[in-house]
């Protein structure tokens, strides 16, 4: 190959690089576009009815979802700051002893006044802990539980599992949604992905948890529920010492 050709082929390479970084760029605004709209049209619809409602009950109703749509934004965000802190290699954070049971009351807590109309289940066999960064972790389940609930019909559970497996610990969570079609339960990790039935919303959510997890030593993934029915996502991480 000639020098000159050469030249072309690195050109040619640098190009595509640039057009893969650009689409990727696009998309991951694309989505953040998406997640973003939904609480911020709630939350001006909500502001617009409590300047005009007398009713104090329609007032507490405006008020509540108000501060459940606020919530839901400031979610969003540091899940986002999050992954991009722990992408940069944030000096300040560093690994911690993590009670799961512990952390996964508290990720459950905090989502049942987001999501008032499901239940949240959670059961841990034994008491697991686990080596990580907690604020990174909080915000992978919250995404899960978040997904699980935007998905799954007014009513049903959500159901979190922990338990020991070897040097490891899983946590599950399930939905009773739709479920996942195997051949996109890879792509639901990608930024602005649709899925399927799940189609109404885009996988900011599991990106960032695939982000995350990626960046803490932790495994995330998507597979079949035992009897077929809903969404089941599982997060691996290395077991930690005592407390």
């Amino acid at each position: 190959m000639t020098s000159t050709a050469v030249v072309q082929a690195e050109a040619v390479a640098q190009e595509a690089t640039r057009a893969a970084l650009e689409a990727e760029t696009l998309g991951m605004l694309a989505a953040v576009a998406h997640e973003l709209r939904t609480p911020l049209s709630a939350l001006a619809a909500s502001a617009e009815m409590l300047e005009v409602a007398d009713d104090p009950e329609d007032r507490r109703r405006f008020a509540a979802i108000i501060q459940r749509q606020s919530q839901r934004l400031n979610g969003i965000v540091e899940g986002l700051l999050e992954a991009y802190r722990i992408n940069r290699g944030d000096a300040a954070a560093v690994d911690e002893v993590v009670d799961v049971r512990r952390l996964l009351r508290q990720v459950a807590d905090d989502h049942r006044p987001l999501y008032p109309q499901h239940v949240f289940s959670v059961e841990v066999n034994g008491e697991p802990r686990v080596l990580t960064r907690a604020s990174a972790l909080a915000i992978v389940l919250g995404n899960l539980l978040s997904n699980a609930a935007k998905y799954s019909p007014p009513g049903s559970t959500v159901r979190v599992v922990a338990r020991e497996r070897g040097g490891r610990v899983e946590v599950r969570v399930r939905d009773q949604g739709p479920g996942i079609p195997p051949a996109l339960r890879e792509r639901v990790f990608e930024a602005g992905e649709r899925c399927g039935q799940r189609g109404a919303g885009f996988g900011l959510g599991l990106y960032i948890a695939r982000r995350i997890c990626g960046a803490i030593g932790a495994q995330i993934r998507a597979e079949e529920p035992g009897d077929g029915k809903g969404a089941c996502f599982v997060v691996t991480l290395q077991r930690g010492g005592a407390l």
